[in-house]
């Protein structure tokens, strides 16, 4: 889902995410490192916005956990505040869980493009059922693995610029 929205101007940059999606029947479980990097000799606080994918058939995570930043809900999504030391890279880990009616999800990524680079390396797992008869992505895949009852979806892109949401489409 991505995402992270710079709030204030400053030297830092948004690197990298990895991000595991698990899908389940009734639910999506979401848990992303993002990384950050400030290259100045003085420290720095991000305030950050992170969305959650909200509509008819996604309603508000029943859970959620921030790691490396301090989380306030909204009720759009969560707003963090992370402290970068100097010339330092951080890791702001986040995690939450979702509720889904129907066999689709979304990960928001389309609000990486409000930072002023693209991203040097997007990755993206995606974890469901191997009983599941199909997945569509709206991301090419470019490796597909079994890893006892799941089924795993890599998804990778370099210089990613967030253009459109990570959607998921199934048949159970």
């Amino acid at each position: 889902m991505f995402w992270l929205l710079l709030i204030a101007q400053l030297s830092a940059s948004f690197t990298s995410e990895t991000v595991w999606i698990t899908l389940q029947d009734s639910t999506v479980e979401v848990e992303g490192w993002y990384v950050f990097r400030n290259p100045s000799t003085e420290s720095q606080r991000l305030q950050i916005f992170y969305p959650f994918p909200l509509g008819r058939t996604e309603p508000y995570p029943d859970t959620f956990a921030v790691h490396g930043g301090r989380a306030r809900p909204t009720p759009e999504g969560l707003r963090i505040q992370v402290r970068l030391e100097p010339q330092a890279t951080e890791t702001l880990r986040v995690f939450y869980r979702q509720r889904i009616q129907g066999h689709r999800a979304r990960y928001i990524t389309h609000t990486t493009r409000l930072w002023d680079k693209p991203l040097e390396e997007a990755r993206f797992y995606i974890r469901f059922p191997a009983r599941w008869k199909q997945m569509y992505t709206s991301f090419p895949v470019q490796e597909v693995r079994e890893e006892g009852t799941w089924r795993v979806l890599v998804l990778s892109r370099r210089n990613f610029r967030g253009e459109g949401d990570l959607q998921m489409v199934w048949e159970p």
